[in-house]
């Protein structure tokens, strides 16, 4: 029989946590929980459809962060940024969509 091809290529680090326990030693504990609400996520022609149309130059693959909580909707919440300098220009927006998830429990909310 032939194996059915999969998702994602095997070693692949979509749905990987950003951070472990360690970590919280480094970290705010509002940065640390934040963090905690995000996995690894991968650009795909999928993706390419959403957000009005601001993913057209992104190649498929690229990294990115995605929210835990509406992984499995339809519109599932994802973060592609181009440059460092725009990821801190724009992280508000993590905090933001946590706050406004409707897949996100309130605790996580509240913490």
């Amino acid at each position: 029989k032939m194996a059915l091809p999969t998702a994602e290529p095997l070693g692949s680090d979509v749905g990987r946590s950003l951070i472990d326990r360690s970590d919280a030693d480094l970290l705010t504990d509002y940065f640390f929980h934040m963090m905690q609400q995000l996995v690894v996520c991968r650009f795909s022609e999928k993706d390419r459809k959403t957000r009005g149309g601001k993913r057209e130059n992104i190649n498929l693959g690229y990294g990115g962060l995605q929210c835990i909580h509406c992984i499995d909707a339809p519109s599932a919440r994802k973060f592609f940024w181009s440059t460092v300098d725009r990821l801190a220009n724009s992280f508000a927006e993590i905090p933001c969509h946590i706050l406004n998830c409707t897949h996100c429990p309130i605790d996580a909310k509240e913490a």
